[in-house]
């Protein structure tokens, strides 16, 4: 029963959150709904015991299938190139080099805990960039490229993070075993959801010629599909990150060839997705509110470690450093496609509107509860 009650809790903060946010259009609603979340835990001491695996299965995954399967895919083939490169060497530039200078800035941090740090924050997240998007306007180019690199540096800042975390408690660690590992979690979970993708896809072809065009039943498919994609995939330890992503665009790309999906499916299945959506993406960072005094509780002020100002402090350079670091490698890659291939001159100002759309999400959050 406290369960129960404390999830209608949590979904009434999030219609309070939206409600204040059309009274208060400058100020972004995830703001308001972690300001909500921590005020919920200071005066009601609400507390929630958070596993990160159910968290990455119930918030993560069905988030990820909505963005991917709703993804413009024009856009992430022209631009596959620079995805892959974000997506790849710089989550991996991001994890050395930003763990490198945190170790500089945060003396009290060993080596590797400075390299953890620096590759869970490596990810961007769809869902955050996706609601910059909303009120700032974003050149088009500059939008498709941090969301299409965003559906696939999961895998790789969880990869990363896992050798770092391994680094930190036993004091070695394997550039070959990372390599393997890296491909290993990656081949494998795009095989598990493309070959999950068309079982899926076929099944709903056979249904829809027996029983008619179902609606309803194709939409609960479609919401069922992430959850399932996502445990085959991590039971065979690959990622279920990129399973569900590449099961959404195939999904995607079959409902463009598919004579049985409707403009009735169509509609309905995007407004599910909304609604769920929506759902889901306030209560993470209500969760977040939430989490934050336990963290202050165990790291600053009189029961922690630190002088509250000082976490902030590092807080803040520990951005700065993961920013700059963006910044560089996007102005960088402007530089090598001018001289490669023409075109528009490389420009500082798109780099920093590059480095201030790579926002981390709800992967980072995961993985740092």
């Amino acid at each position: 029963m406290h369960l129960i009650e404390t999830v209608v809790g949590l979904l009434a903060i999030v219609l309070l959150s939206n409600v204040f946010s059309h009274f208060v259009k400058r100020v972004p609603v995830a703001i308001v709904q972690i300001g909500l979340g921590l005020l919920a835990t200071t005066v009601l001491h609400i507390q929630i015991e958070i596993d990160t695996d159910w968290f990455l299965l119930l918030f993560i995954a069905p988030l990820l299938y909505s963005d991917a399967w709703r993804f413009p895919k024009r856009e992430l083939w022209n631009l596959r190139g620079r995805i892959f490169g974000n997506a790849i060497l710089l989550v991996v530039l991001t994890t050395v080099i930003g763990g490198l200078l945190i170790y500089y800035i945060v003396p009290e941090l060993p080596l590797a805990v400075a390299f953890s740090i620096a590759a869970i924050l490596s990810p961007t997240d769809p869902v955050a960039v996706q609601s910059i998007a909303k009120s700032a306007k974003l050149p088009p180019n500059v939008m498709h490229l941090v969301a299409g690199e965003s559906l696939i540096n999961d895998a790789s800042g969880l990869v990363a993070f896992k050798f770092a975390v391994a680094a930190a408690a036993t004091g070695t660690f394997s550039i070959l075993g990372a390599t393997t590992s890296f491909l290993y979690v990656s081949l494998v979970g795009t095989a598990v959801g493309a070959v999950i993708a068309v079982i899926l896809n076929n099944l709903g072809d056979f249904l829809a010629e027996h029983d008619g065009n179902d609606v309803v039943f194709m939409v609960v498919l479609q919401l069922f599909s992430p959850f399932m994609i996502y445990i085959v995939a991590e039971s065979i330890h690959a990622s279920g990150v990129i399973a569900v992503v590449v099961a959404a665009i195939i999904a995607n790309l079959h409902s463009k060839v598919d004579v049985n999906y409707s403009d009735e499916l169509h509609f309905t299945g995007v407004m599910v997705w909304k609604v769920f959506g929506y759902l889901l993406n306030g209560l993470i960072f209500v969760i977040l509110g939430v989490e934050l005094p336990v963290a202050l509780h165990e790291y600053a002020g009189e029961s922690g470690h630190l002088a509250l100002p000082m976490v902030l402090w590092y807080a803040f350079a520990t951005w700065l450093v993961i920013f700059g670091i963006r910044v560089l490698w996007t102005f960088f890659n402007q530089k090598v496609w001018q001289l490669t291939r023409g075109g528009h001159r490389a420009s500082w100002r798109v780099a920093l509107i590059s480095g201030l759309t790579g926002v981390r999400g709800a992967v980072t959050l995961a993985g740092v509860i």
